[in-house]
């Protein structure tokens, strides 16, 4: 297996949480962001502040969250909505296709 390398866009080194999809790309992100845009995110998270418990994964590139069967493509489209970095009418009828699923599993609030 590859090591997992950082998003050369979505890997803000002050944010709080590092994700990973299955195409081998770390992203660390603001949980608050994700929380606003997708309510299984807010569960997540606030599953994890409540449990009274130190978080173990997800601070650092070795354990990070993983989004298993979240494809790239999905999910960096949910990052440009999320972020407002949409770019109209570039993106392939798959492309969308895997968004919508995503948009549908992950509850999300906006799109």
């Amino acid at each position: 297996m590859s090591k997992a390398t950082r998003h050369s866009v979505y890997y803000f080194h002050t944010s709080s949480h590092i994700l990973q999809q299955v195409e081998n790309i770390l992203y660390k992100l603001c949980s608050l962001i994700l929380s606003s845009a997708s309510n299984v995110f807010h569960d997540m998270f606030a599953a994890t502040q409540n449990s009274g418990q130190m978080e173990l994964d997800s601070m650092s590139d070795d354990k990070p969250i993983h989004l298993k069967g979240i494809s790239q493509d999905a999910f960096e489209l949910f990052l440009e909505l999320t972020f407002g970095r949409m770019h109209a009418g570039s993106y392939t009828l798959n492309e969308l296709t895997k968004f919508l699923h995503f948009c549908n599993m992950y509850q999300c609030c906006y799109a």
